[in-house]
């Protein structure tokens, strides 16, 4: 299966923010230059804190993508070791749903916009998947490009006020 890596980009125009996802190749250019490029043509960078990651795990779902793998900042095992539990029972489709309510209950203590708690949400389903970084970066499977792009350009845009 071949990957695409975009990086998320946002302008203004007039008082919206219009989301903008490039893909890369690290072999063509590198990761600052392509910042440095956007830059220039007036787009800042998109950072996905905490409040956006968990908000992302929502919204996946519409698409039929369940998170599956979530990457904290720090490795607090204690808490770590329970987002394993619950990810787990998400496979479980006899539980799933009551799984993912306890998910998003226990991420409660990091929605807050001011915090990149979370560095990586990785989500899927048996054909798919999309891993979110929080500097905006997105790998996702190349068959699903368009679609995850135009989703998270539609999604950006409802859930960032």
């Amino acid at each position: 299966m071949k990957y695409k890596k975009d990086k998320i980009f946002y302008k203004f125009k007039d008082k919206d923010k219009i989301y903008k996802l490039v893909t890369y190749d690290e072999s063509k250019i590198d990761y600052y230059s392509l910042i440095k490029k956007y830059q220039r043509e007036g787009y800042y960078q998109l950072i996905i804190n905490s409040r956006l990651m968990i908000d992302l795990i929502k919204d996946f779902k519409k698409i039929d993508l369940t998170v599956y793998d979530i990457e904290l900042q720090e490795d607090d095992e204690t808490f770590y070791g329970e987002l394993r539990k619950t990810l787990k029972g998400l496979k479980n489709k006899h539980n799933s749903e009551l799984c993912f309510k306890y998910l998003l209950q226990s991420l409660n203590l990091l929605y807050c916009d001011n915090s990149i708690e979370i560095n990586k949400i990785s989500l899927g389903n048996s054909s798919d998947d999309v891993i979110v970084y929080s500097n905006g970066i997105v790998i996702m499977n190349e068959d699903i490009e368009e679609k995850i792009k135009a989703f998270l350009k539609k999604e950006l845009q409802l859930i960032i006020q």
